[in-house]
């Protein structure tokens, strides 16, 4: 079994008791993690292996061991030469484990990882025509700032809290399960479209938006952190959506432009108004009136996925910074190991 460790306590010993049962028990973790059932002395089949190695990769360059590692041995104690060995041990150990290729800096490794999945992501040639460009510089703008007030770690259990979470399920459902559906209908530019389709469109609209709320909570919790109040992800499910809303509009209207509360309204409460003639929809709810043609909304749907694609990045712009934290912390035991 291998051992429980408090990774903010434990001793070098200690640490290489960890990585030697984990080392051990590799195969039974994997099935674990991952439900891949193979033999402990079977060869593994190149496609299985490529597919636990792409899985572990996300997974090993954000554990907290790692990170907690780092920032523990980077403190005073004990020779600067012992803390920097420790550290290189783990670095090699989960290098392998992610199949980074030897003389590879783990941490240079994940940046341009980190910065290939945020920059380009794989709906890229959807996203291209959208402004995904200045929603995701606008969310690395804020991750930035975490880092340099320090908050990252505030910021990453946040993050975590909602992952755990039943909403963070149904993000991670609508992700895998649905995401692509929805890019691939919008991805081709509809000259004329039906009546089925713009019932499809309210489908895309009406997820998309659930999504986006909820994801915007997590943003509001950002925003708080920034300030210096760290909030849990339950205490933001009691503030009321439309208050999280206009306190998102008021410091950074680019991440609340492209969704309308009235359209969101109007698609779960219909009927919305058809006018099959002029090709034009009219969503009302208690407050006022949007008009749009059949092109519009769907260019509004549009609109708003590329900004929710930009929103599931959160994570991985707070993990680059907190790596970038911890490659500091690195450099610093290099250079006191050397004095």
């Amino acid at each position: 079994m291998i051992p429980d460790v408090d990774s903010t306590k434990f001793s070098d010993d200690e640490l290489d008791e960890w990585i030697d049962s984990l080392a051990r028990e590799l195969p039974d973790l994997f099935s674990d993690l991952f439900g891949i059932k193979f033999a402990k002395t079977k060869k593994l089949r190149k496609p299985v292996l490529e597919k636990l190695r792409n899985k572990m990769k996300t997974i090993v360059v954000q554990a907290s061991h790692i990170q907690e590692t780092l920032e523990q041995q980077a403190r005073p104690g004990s020779k600067p030469s012992e803390r920097l060995f420790s550290v290189d041990q783990l670095l090699e150990f989960t290098s392998k484990l992610a199949g980074i290729p030897p003389g590879t800096s783990a941490f240079d490794y994940y940046e341009r990882w980190s910065n290939s999945t945020i920059n380009t992501p794989s709906y890229w040639g959807f996203l291209k025509r959208s402004d995904y460009k200045l929603f995701r510089d606008k969310l690395n703008e804020i991750s930035e700032k975490l880092y340099n007030e320090n908050r990252l770690q505030a910021a990453a259990k946040l993050l975590e809290e909602f992952n755990i979470s039943p909403d963070g399920t149904l993000v991670v459902q609508f992700a895998h399960m649905r995401l692509e559906n929805y890019l691939n209908f919008l991805r081709v530019k509809r000259r004329k479209l039906e009546k089925r389709q713009i019932v499809k469109l309210f489908d895309i609209y009406r997820e998309a938006s659930g999504i986006y709320e909820k994801l915007i909570r997590v943003f509001v919790g950002l925003m708080k952190i920034l300030d210096g109040i760290e909030i849990s992800y339950q205490t933001l499910l009691g503030l009321k959506f439309s208050k999280s809303l206009r306190t998102v509009e008021k410091s950074y209207p680019l991440i609340t432009r492209d969704y309308d509360s009235t359209i969101r309204n109007a698609i779960a409460h219909p009927p919305v108004l058809f006018r099959m003639s002029k090709g034009t929809l009219e969503f009302r709810d208690s407050r006022k009136t949007v008009p749009l043609t059949y092109q519009g909304f769907f260019q509004s749907c549009r609109d708003l996925l590329a900004l929710v694609l930009a929103l599931l990045q959160m994570e991985n712009h707070v993990t680059r910074w907190r790596m970038r934290k911890y490659h500091d912390l690195y450099s610093v035991l290099q250079k006191e190991a050397r004095t």
